[in-house]
């Protein structure tokens, strides 16, 4: 079953639709950069997110057009997350259980508002659908954009569209 988001009288998936409140932040937003940007002249690559950061008067803007268009359904919109952890022939990269309930924590946090005054209470919540390790050194030592990182990302993958995989 595929959940919708409605927003201004259409239905998008839950991904386009989050993926539109962000892009949001971007409009009518002042020139100055993002804090969050950064370049990696060693790899050849520019890594920048691109939002500007708005001024306060267009956070405020924002976010009365955000409370205005966008009517989240009345359920719950569970999204399951799945981590994948990759470890070299030694035992290198391997993280505790523990961390990745935690992470599903600080996320519902985030998205039901808690976090920041004034926060916006999503219909998003995430679940912990599954941890797989994988003894791999070719994967572990995977470069942005490289074959191994497909390769990985495509063997690993596991649900459907609707789940998170990390």
């Amino acid at each position: 079953m595929t959940r919708k988001f409605r927003m201004a009288g259409s239905a998008l998936p839950p991904v386009l639709a989050v993926t539109f409140i962000a892009a949001l932040g971007a409009v009518g937003a002042s020139s100055k950069p993002c804090t969050n940007c950064t370049a990696d002249s060693t790899k050849g690559m520019w890594q920048m997110c691109g939002t500007p950061t708005p001024t306060l008067r267009e956070m405020v803007a924002i976010e009365a057009e955000v409370g205005r268009d966008i009517q989240p359904l009345a359920s719950t919109v569970a999204i399951p997350v799945y981590f994948h952890i990759i470890l070299t022939d030694a035992g290198e990269g391997d993280v505790a259980d523990a961390l990745f309930t935690q992470q599903i924590d600080i996320m519902n946090a985030a998205f039901s508002g808690a976090q920041a005054p004034g926060g916006y209470n999503t219909q998003y919540r995430f679940t912990l659908a599954g941890i797989s390790r994988t003894v791999n050194n070719a994967w572990y030592a995977a470069g942005y954009g490289t074959p191994a990182e497909i390769e990985m990302k495509t063997a690993l993958r596991q649900g459907s569209a609707d789940d998170m995989n990390i």
